[in-house]
């Protein structure tokens, strides 16, 4: 149980007392079968997600070192919260090229593309 613990605490970037209450009996003594923090309801309903998404659209690897499908960490990237949008693109130095465009379709090809 401690791996995954610490692969969900990796994938979000975040520690124990995140997800699980504190016991009466000390700062390291946890009350683990506690629901009374929220974010232990949510990591359930969202491991619930990503277990039906992964039975749905990808198949299973016999290698464990293989991981196919979703994990926390395909959404959280370390952050307790997922990004809802793509960071901004860096800066560009002056004299830096800048990458190379697919070519433009003329108008024609895209309304015959659109309308099939």
């Amino acid at each position: 149980m401690g791996s995954i613990m610490k692969f969900f605490s990796a994938s979000l970037g975040v520690k124990c007392n995140f997800c699980h209450v504190r016991g009466t009996e000390g700062q390291n003594n946890f009350d683990f079968a506690s629901d009374k923090i929220d974010h232990k309801l949510i990591a359930r309903d969202m491991f619930k997600m990503t277990n039906k998404i992964n039975k749905k659209y990808f198949r299973e690897h016999k290698d464990a070192n293989k991981i196919a499908g979703l994990t926390c960490y395909s959404c959280h990237n370390g952050q307790e919260n997922p990004a809802t949008r793509p960071p901004a693109p860096a800066p560009r130095t002056p004299g830096q090229q800048q990458p190379p465009q697919p070519p433009a379709q003329p108008a024609q090809q895209l309304s015959t593309a659109q309308s099939q």
